[in-house]
Formats: C-alpha cells, sequence, structure tokens
C-alpha cells in the first residue's frame, strides 16, 4: 500500500473511532421492531452506550466487550459506499451500514456485520454483498467478516464471556478489588481458581443489613473470581474459555507476559 494511501486511510479510521463521529444509522427508542433493538453498555464506546439493531449483534459486543485485544468499538461506523456488479453486467453504486468497526491494541480495524443463518439463506446476494464490501474495506485498510450465531454462540465459550462480561468493572465496584487483583496478578501462576480462593484475601465479602447487629458474608460475591474475570479481559491474565468457568479453571500469565519475564530473566 503506497504511503499516502495509508495515511488517507489511518485519517478515515481515526475520525470513525473518535468522539466527533455519531452512529449512520438510528434506531429510535420506542420505535417497533421485528430484530428487538436494544442497548449496549461499553466503555470502548466514546459514547459509552452503543445501539443494537438484534440481540446477535447485542451478543457480538459482548465478545468484543471481553477482548482484551479491543481497544475501541463504534456501532454503526460509516454509510459504507460500494461498488458492486448488478445482474445487467453493469457497475453499481451502493450503499451499507456495517453493525460495527473495532480497533485493537496493534491498530488493526475489523468491521462486522451479523445476520441469522436463517436470514442468509433467505437471502441470495448476501454473499455477492460481502464479497463486495471485503473488497471495500481492504481498500480502506481493513478486515470485514459476517458473522451468525453458529460463531457468536459458540459453547462453552460464549456462555464463559457472558458470565466474565457481568463482572466487569463498573465505578461503584468494592476497592477491594483492584487490590485482590494485584495480587493475583502478583502471584506465581498458573494456579486454579479454587487456589486463589483459599490463597488470597479477602476472599469473600461481608454486609451488616439495617436490624443486624452482626455483618453476614454475601454469597452471590465472591471478590476473587470478579477478580480474576476483570484480570482477563484487561488481558493481565489467561483463562481457558474452550471450558466451563469453575473453581478448577487454570489462571495464568499472559503468554507475551511470560517471554518478556524469560527475556529478563536470561539478560540477569
Amino acid at each position: 500500500m503506497e504511503f499516502k494511501k495509508q495515511l488517507e486511510n489511518e485519517a478515515h479510521w481515526a475520525h470513525v473511532f473518535s468522539p466527533a463521529n455519531f452512529p449512520h444509522k438510528t434506531i429510535k427508542p420506542g420505535s417497533h421492531y421485528k430484530t428487538l433493538p436494544g442497548w449496549f453498555p461499553s466503555s470502548k464506546s466514546v459514547n459509552g452506550l452503543m445501539r443494537t439493531s438484534q440481540p446477535l449483534m447485542h451478543d457480538l459486543f459482548i465478545h468484543l466487550d471481553t477482548n482484551p485485544e479491543v481497544v475501541a468499538i463504534a456501532e454503526f461506523p460509516e454509510e459504507a459506499e460500494y461498488w458492486t456488479i448488478a445482474t445487467n453486467g453493469e457497475p453499481n453504486l451502493r450503499t451499507h451500514f456495517p453493525a460495527a468497526a473495532v480497533k485493537t491494541r496493534t491498530g488493526r480495524v475489523v468491521v462486522f456485520d451479523v445476520e441469522p443463518v436463517y436470514v442468509q439463506e433467505e437471502r441470495g446476494w448476501l454473499p455477492r454483498r460481502t464479497a463486495d464490501l471485503k473488497a471495500h474495506c481492504a481498500g480502506l485498510g481493513a478486515h470485514y467478516h459476517l458473522l451468525d450465531e453458529r460463531t457468536i454462540h459458540l459453547r462453552p465459550v460464549f456462555d464463559n464471556l457472558r458470565l466474565m462480561w457481568l463482572h466487569k468493572r463498573v465505578e461503584a465496584q468494592h476497592p477491594e478489588i483492584d487490590v485482590i487483583a494485584q495480587r493475583i496478578a502478583d502471584a506465581a501462576l498458573p494456579l486454579r481458581i479454587g487456589d486463589l480462593m483459599r490463597r488470597v484475601t479477602p476472599n469473600a465479602f461481608f454486609g451488616q443489613w439495617e436490624g443486624e447487629t452482626t455483618a453476614t458474608m454475601i454469597p452471590e460475591v465472591n471478590p476473587i473470581f470478579t477478580a480474576v474475570m476483570q484480570l482477563a479481559m484487561a488481558g493481565r491474565v489467561e483463562v481457558d474459555l474452550n471450558r466451563p468457568f469453575s473453581q478448577w479453571t487454570v489462571v495464568r500469565h499472559p503468554s507475551h507476559a511470560l517471554a518478556g519475564r524469560r527475556a529478563r530473566t536470561a539478560a540477569a
């Protein structure tokens, strides 16, 4: 790719992920849609809250919001104009609003659309549009993917990510969770979550309700598990997503961190 074109592409995506951009598809609150639109909160969005056109788009955002490699998400990021060949053989300029675009730690940009399998089977023109959008995004230095429930809802990965997302960091969370997270990150990993629950303190939260004279443990909340989930979402530890989370789930240092530790040890 020539240098001038590369600079133009970088400027294009810098605008897409900036506060100056806006969702290019509007779904008005209270509107009646067959696809059940909704909202998705994320600190990776410049607005903090993203509109979803259907539940499958919401579930895609769970993947993206829990992925430590993804640093920015934009919903309906642009009105893409792309060329296609009409049925009469003539070139035709069309427009499309992709569901989302993401930027990774390395600066890579990926554009996504989501459509259920049955919709794709009904729309025979989708493979042609997908190929056209792949070419369009490639011209902008990005990648394009059309996803469906076969990849988004892959079990047990999706169940794990959904559970992980429920433990995402919030402003009002107990400050001890950050302390616990640092102790886990500093621990001699790998260790099972159950081992961490026995070794790292505090490993339980207590609450005193109105009218009670003593504090009691809150069994619905385990700060160790929450801290592990938040560390995984930040890329500070790794957990196996291919098996359901349990006390037997092994927590490891990230592979890139281990490589750095080995290099420092060798240098010493």
